[in-house]
């Protein structure tokens, strides 16, 4: 669940990292963010308030600040929020408008998780220790480096492993927690293939793990839109002419681990 609050006193709301609420944020299950409402505003005084139109005692707050506070801060966001807006006219808040409240951010919130996918879940996992059940590989266990749009990089005991996440079967010890999507051009580009072309350019030598258990050795000679050219010899050998065996065309939805040899 995620709480903003905007306000003109950023600094009250310091308590909100601590205690409770501060252990909640730290495994991921709330996070708060706190907005300093002068940040939209345009003149040297940063100036919020203003006299009431037509004359009258007091300041009233400009719609202005508000406007563009409130569009950048809901900006991207998939669910309709709850909008709480504190105000001695309002209603007062009592234990039921507090359960009425809790009732519908759980329902909210069980509709964003039904939005989440499984990179954003483990994208947030980067650094942790994960187990991926891979399709054709079986129990992988590692730290989980990087991710991209549609594969995992694991470092198992110092060595690199790269693995399509359409091979991933299940995974265990990621968190609770989220990360915002990547959605730009550039992210997507750098998907499976644009992993592999850096193997092929560095011409190190991989192992790759089918999805049917087998393993072929050898040197990535090319990669192509849904398919590899892999220049076959033996593991650690350099890639000659004369140690090469044959050059296979691998699919790249064959493909479950990528190790680097």
């Amino acid at each position: 669940m995620r709480v903003d609050v905007v306000t003109i006193f950023p600094d009250y709301l310091a308590p909100l990292g601590v205690s409770l609420l501060g252990k909640a944020q730290e495994r991921g299950l709330l996070e708060v963010g706190v907005h300093d409402l002068r940040t939209w505003t345009a003149d040297v005084h940063r100036t919020v308030d203003d006299s009431p139109y037509g004359g009258g005692p007091g300041m009233v707050m400009t719609p202005g600040p508000w406007g563009q506070a409130l569009d950048a801060v809901l900006a991207g966001t998939d669910v309709r929020p709850v909008l709480v807006v504190p105000t001695p006219s309002g209603r007062p808040f009592t234990q039921e408008l507090a359960a009425e409240l809790s009732g519908e951010v759980a329902d909210r919130t069980r509709r964003e998780a039904a939005l989440v996918p499984l990179l954003d879940r483990l994208s947030a996992s980067a650094g942790q220790e994960l187990g991926l059940q891979v399709h054709g590989a079986g129990l992988l266990r590692g730290r989980l480096l990087e991710t991209g749009p549609d594969w995992l990089l694991l470092d198992e005991r110092g060595g690199e492993l790269l693995v399509p996440l359409a091979a991933v079967l299940g995974v265990t010890g990621a968190g609770a927690a989220t990360s915002a999507p990547d959605s730009g051009a550039i992210a997507s580009r750098l998907d499976l293939r644009w992993a592999l072309r850096g193997l092929a350019r560095s011409r190190t030598g991989v192992v790759l793990t089918l999805v049917d258990t087998s393993l072929v050795t050898g040197t990535l000679d090319r990669v192509g839109t849904d398919h590899v050219d892999l220049a076959e010899h033996g593991r650690g050998e350099a890639r000659r002419a004369a140690a090469v065996r044959q050059v296979r065309l691998v699919p790249l939805r064959a493909v479950a681990v990528v190790r680097s040899s």
